[in-house]
């Protein structure tokens, strides 16, 4: 009987977590979809309640919080780049990451590797998918002034989404350690 009411505690307990964690990731791409400068900076933000997610109940459990935030979103807000970059780039690249990282302990340059081509595909998907939205062809067309052309812009572009996406997961490391160590305890009193 105690066995059952602790496992009952422990659902209720992932449950409402999962739906604080899931309203509060689309309350962000929300928030990123009226102010459009946040586009990109709502997704990242949004994905570190993924993150606790992961770093509470696992990859399974985080998924489904990823997934829900995702649907919400895209039924709230489905043209907003800041729903697209969660659903495609961000949301789920902490469980990637974490996960591979995981898997591949011994093999660092191959979950590297698979982390950067997972987000390069996420990006070269968004920009297909903004290519047709918002017609970034004509938007490429714009830029070219005798030496920038459409491609010189492209590859500005992916070189600094790269950079972008390497602080981005030495900050997931950093938030992760400081979400153990520090914020952890005080929010669900566990260590």
């Amino acid at each position: 009987m105690k066995k059952s009411r602790n496992s009952n505690r422990e659902l209720i307990k992932k449950t409402a977590t999962g739906a604080i964690l899931a309203a509060t990731a689309t309350v962000l791409l929300i928030i990123g979809g009226v102010f459009e400068i946040l586009d990109m900076t709502a997704a990242a933000i949004a994905s570190v309640a993924i993150l606790v997610a992961y770093v509470e109940f696992g990859a399974k459990t985080s998924l489904g919080i990823f997934a829900t935030s995702a649907v919400l979103s895209l039924i709230l807000f489905p043209l907003a780049s800041s729903t697209i970059y969660f659903v495609l780039v961000l949301g789920y690249y902490p469980i990637l990451k974490f996960t591979l990282e995981k898997k591949l302990s011994k093999l660092k340059w191959l979950a590297t590797l698979l982390k950067f081509a997972a987000f390069n595909g996420g990006c070269g998907v968004v920009l297909f998918i903004f290519s047709k939205i918002y017609g970034l062809d004509a938007v490429l067309a714009e830029f070219e002034l005798g030496i920038v052309t459409g491609e010189s812009v492209m590859i500005t572009l992916f070189v600094m989404l790269n950079i972008f996406f390497i602080m981005f997961d030495m900050l997931l490391n950093s938030l992760a350690v400081i979400y153990v160590k520090l914020l952890r305890k005080r929010i669900f009193g566990t260590k």
